[in-house]
C-alpha cells in the first residue's frame, strides 16, 4: 500500500519535533520520544497514518505519574500504523423477540485482519440461525428468530500480525428484561411475608427479620 503521511498529535494539538520531543520511524514503527517528562505530558497521544487508501489512527492513554514516581524523565511511544483500526464500529441494537439481529462492522489494516465475534467469552459461529459472513469491506453477524438468550455483550475483535483492537456492542431483546422484573406494588411481598412469618418460627429468624422490615 502507499507509504502514508503520519502525525503525532497530544489531545488533538499536533506534536512537532524538536526541543523536549524527537520523532522515530523505522520501518511501519513510528516512535514519539520525550525527555524531561512533566506532569503536563499526560494526556492521550495519537498516531494518525494518512495514504490515497485513507486514514488510520492508533490511541495511546499516558499517565505519568508512575514513572514521576519512579524517577523515570523519559516517555517513549512506539505504535504502527499497519495494526488493525475500526473504520466503522458496530453499533448497539435493539430489537423484539424472534426478530433478526444484526452487527456490522468495517476494518483496516496491513496485513488485512480477520474478524471474529465473541459472546460470553466463545466464537460465535455460523449455524441454522447464525449468519457471519463479510461482503464489500463489511463485517457481519446476523441472528435470525433472535431469543432470550441471544441478549447481552458482544465483542468484535480484529487482529492481524502487527497487532489487536476489539469492540463491544450490546444487544438488547426488547420485552424480556421488562416481563422479568415487572410485579404488582405490595401484592407479592404481602402474600409471601404472611406465611414465611408463620413457618420459619425460630428456625430461620434472620429470613423472618428481613421479611418483615
Amino acid at each position: 500500500s502507499p507509504k502514508p503521511d503520519v502525525t503525532w498529535s497530544k489531545d488533538g494539538k499536533v506534536l512537532k519535533e524538536g526541543g523536549r520531543i524527537t520523532l522515530v520511524t523505522e520501518d511501519d514503527l513510528y516512535s514519539l520520544e520525550i525527555e524531561e517528562l512533566r506532569e503536563t505530558d499526560a494526556g492521550t497521544y495519537r498516531l494518525t497514518a494518512v495514504n490515497s487508501l485513507g486514514e488510520v489512527f492508533s490511541d495511546v492513554a499516558v499517565s505519568v505519574q508512575s514513572s514521576l514516581d519512579s524517577g523515570d524523565r523519559e516517555l517513549s511511544l512506539t505504535a504502527t500504523v499497519g495494526m488493525p483500526q475500526f473504520l466503522i464500529q458496530p453499533q448497539d441494537v435493539s430489537v423484539a423477540e424472534s426478530e433478526t439481529i444484526k452487527l456490522t462492522c468495517k476494518v483496516a489494516g496491513d496485513p488485512t485482519p480477520k474478524l471474529s465475534w465473541e459472546k460470553d467469552g466463545q466464537v460465535v459461529r455460523s449455524n441454522r440461525r447464525v449468519r457471519v459472513y463479510e461482503s464489500r469491506g463489511l463485517y457481519s453477524l446476523e441472528i435470525h428468530d433472535c431469543e432470550a438468550e441471544d441478549a447481552g455483550e458482544y465483542l468484535c475483535i480484529a487482529v492481524n500480525s502487527r497487532g489487536q483492537v476489539t469492540a463491544s456492542v450490546n444487544v438488547i431483546i426488547e420485552g424480556v428484561e421488562r416481563v422479568m422484573s415487572v410485579s404488582e406494588p405490595g401484592e407479592p411481598e404481602g402474600d409471601l411475608a404472611r406465611p414465611e412469618e408463620e413457618t420459619v418460627a425460630g428456625a430461620t429468624g434472620g429470613a423472618a427479620e428481613s421479611s418483615s422490615d
